[in-house]
């Protein structure tokens, strides 16, 4: 499944610099669009993962805005995958749902 139109799918993380790994505080405003809404997470969900976030990860370089993701835990400890543009001083929440494989394998280095 693709994340977008120009996006990195999940099969290719790790492929010729696809993702560049930062883990650092991502500063700016939070801001939920309506299609991150799409895979049943609510705001509450979405904003815990953030703010407890384990990793943060660059996967789409080559275009603006740069598309980044962030893992962390809902408030029960499932780890969720966030996907989301940095833009204007925001952080533009696109995308949420339980953390997948490929995504998570990014956790472990591999």
């Amino acid at each position: 499944m693709a994340l977008g139109s120009r996006g990195t799918r999940p099969d290719e993380i790790g492929r010729a610099g696809a993702v560049e790994a930062l883990n650092v505080l991502r500063l700016g405003r939070l801001r939920i669009l309506e299609s991150a809404y799409r895979h049943g997470l609510t705001g509450d969900e979405i904003r815990h993962a953030w703010t407890n976030a384990v990793g943060f990860f660059d996967i789409d370089l080559e275009h603006e805005p740069i598309k980044s993701l962030c893992i962390g835990p809902d408030g029960a400890g499932n780890l969720l995958e966030i996907l989301y543009l940095q833009l204007h001083g925001e952080n533009l929440v696109i995308h949420a749902m339980p953390l997948r494989a490929a995504f998570g394998a990014l956790l472990k280095g591999d």
